[in-house]
C-alpha cells in the first residue's frame, strides 16, 4: 500500500534505547510517531532510572519481529559446537570474556545468564564501534 504523505526515520541510539524512546515519549501524540525496539524496552525499567514512564508514555501495539541470539567466537578458540565450548569454557576458567553491543540490552543478559555454566569471566567487553556489535562475541584472553 502506497501512502501520499511522507515519512522519515530518525535512529537515536544510545543508552540501550533510552535515548530515543524518550524521544517519542515526550512527542506529541498524534499517531505519526511510532517506536520500534527491542526485547531491552521491557529491561530497561529494572535496570536503570528512566525520564519517562513506559506503561503511562507509552503504548503497545504490535510485535513485529523475532530475533535469534547468535553465539559466534574468534576463530583461535578451538571449538565448533556449543558443546566443545561449553568443555573448553569449564577447561579453561576465567580466560574467556563476552563482548555485547550495550549494557542490559538482551545479547548482555544472555551472555551473564551463559556465565556460570560455562565458568568464563562475566568481565564484559563493551563494542561500541563494532558493526556486529548486537551479537554476544566470545574470545580467548591474550
Amino acid at each position: 500500500m502506497r501512502s501520499a504523505s511522507s515519512s522519515s526515520i530518525d535512529n537515536r541510539p544510545g543508552a540501550s534505547g533510552i535515548i530515543g524512546t524518550d524521544i517519542v515519549a515526550k512527542a506529541q501524540a498524534d499517531g505519526y510517531t511510532l517506536l520500534v525496539m527491542s526485547l531491552t524496552h521491557a529491561v530497561n525499567p529494572s535496570v536503570f532510572k528512566l525520564p519517562y514512564d513506559t506503561e503511562k508514555d507509552l503504548a503497545p501495539v504490535t510485535l513485529i519481529a523475532g530475533a535469534p541470539l547468535i553465539l559466534v567466537v574468534n576463530p583461535q578458540v578451538p571449538v565448533h559446537s556449543v558443546a566443545e565450548f561449553i568443555a573448553y569454557a569449564k577447561a579453561n576458567p576465567g580466560k574467556l570474556n563476552f563482548g555485547s553491543g550495550g549494557v542490559a540490552a538482551t545479547p548482555h543478559l544472555a551472555g551473564v545468564k551463559c556465565s556460570p555454566c560455562t565458568r568464563a569471566s562475566r568481565r564484559r567487553m563493551c563494542l561500541t564501534k563494532a558493526a556486529h556489535r548486537h551479537s554476544p562475541i566470545w574470545s580467548a584472553d591474550n
